[in-house]
């Protein structure tokens, strides 16, 4: 096993396993309450791949081969082909990010080089500002549940954000820029 698979296997195995349970989960759904909850769905599942395949290649060098294997499409096939693409453009260049699908939103780039946490962060609040959407949108479906509960999953990663930040003496506007607030 490589450094990368020793370590973060568990961690890596549990997503893999909620999201294919999840992705499951929704393929027995009604198929009206599937139309509408599969595209958030799928989007999720879809930016967490992209930015584990981000990580792998920024913190562990992995050729794209052994970070392929890595990687929980769970079903959805588009998947592996747009982490590689993006696993393939250079870490110092923004332009090319520019001309990819996710690459404008996970593209985010500090003291000139992809930055790989402010990807994840641009991606978690993207994917709740579509949460909120489906959730006002569709009130008394299941689709609504699950969004609640999203919702509900990414505020409490903001307040242990900022309860970790306050602890850290992190100065406020500092900690509202980490936490996408400013």
């Amino acid at each position: 096993m490589t450094g990368v698979q020793t370590c973060a296997l568990p961690i890596f195995e549990l997503d893999k396993r909620y999201f294919a349970e999840l992705a499951a989960v929704v393929r027995r759904l009604p198929s009206r309450e599937r139309r509408i909850v599969e595209p958030l769905v799928s989007l999720e599942i879809t930016l967490q791949n992209l930015v584990w395949a981000m990580r792998l290649r920024n913190y562990f060098n992995l050729p794209w081969e052994e970070a392929e294997k890595l990687l929980f499409p769970t079903g959805y096939a588009e998947i592996p082909g747009l982490a590689q693409n993006l696993y393939e453009l250079p870490f110092d260049d923004p332009a090319p990010w520019e001309k990819t699908k996710y690459g404008r939103l996970l593209g985010l780039f500090r003291d000139g080089r992809i930055d790989p946490e402010g990807a994840e962060g641009a991606a978690m609040k993207y994917l709740y500002l579509r949460t909120r959407r489906l959730f006002y949108g569709n009130p008394f479906t299941l689709s609504a549940v699950y969004a609640f509960f999203r919702i509900k999953r990414y505020e409490s990663m903001l307040v242990k954000s900022v309860s970790e930040g306050v602890r850290m003496n992190i100065p406020p506007a500092r900690l509202a820029e980490m936490i996408g607030a400013s």
